[in-house]
């Protein structure tokens, strides 16, 4: 599959009393395309693989991969193993917003999120209606965009922290791990049931 979006122009301003500070047009493009496969190499395994790649005309290229499999390792249960890879390309705001200098100056340079993912989940069906559910997830989100102290005298496009307290501006640089699990039982109705 295919996608693209385009803004040819993406207008933010922003002003006080004292008249306007930021009066901005950029524009915004992304091109993508995906693929995904799958396999069934015996009657109670199916694997699938996929892989993304974006362009995004403020931010360049990124892949995303994912890979699953699904085993059904005796009649009543299904365990899924999932791993992949995402991001995401900052805004035109976090990019390009600032009021002149006075508080917060603008982030050309900045870069995409990106998360790791990992989950294992096991399904036990007791019939046809009752289920129970077993899973376990890590996270791993690398380079989050955050609203960062940027000294006086720092920025970017011409626009410099005239406050002598400084300023803020968007900053790669958190990094988030979650570590979790979840337990369920789940009862579906339907005709019959």
């Amino acid at each position: 599959g295919v996608e693209g979006a385009g803004a040819p122009k993406v207008h933010q301003d922003a002003g006080d009393a004292t008249g306007l500070t930021l009066n901005s047009d950029h524009s915004f493009g992304l091109a993508s395309a995906y693929v995904l496969g799958e396999v069934k190499p015996r009657r109670d395994l199916r694997l699938a693989a996929g892989l993304r790649g974006d362009y995004y005309s403020t931010s360049g290229a990124a892949l995303s991969p994912r890979l699953s499999a699904v085993w059904r390792p005796y009649a009543r249960g299904t365990t899924k193993v999932i791993f992949g890879r995402a991001f995401r390309a900052p805004s035109i705001y976090e990019l390009y917003y600032h009021d002149g200098g006075v508080s917060q100056v603008p982030a050309p340079a900045l870069g995409p999120e990106t998360i790791y993912t990992a989950e294992v989940e096991h399904t036990h069906a007791f019939g046809r209606r009752i289920f129970a559910t077993v899973s376990g997830y890590y996270n791993d989100v690398r380079s989050l965009i955050l609203l960062r102290p940027a000294a006086a005298g720092a920025g970017a496009m011409d626009i410099t922290c005239a406050n002598p307290a400084g300023c803020v501006q968007f900053a790669n640089g958190g990094h988030v791990a979650t570590l979790g699990g979840e337990l369920e039982q789940r009862r579906t109705w339907g005709q019959g049931g």
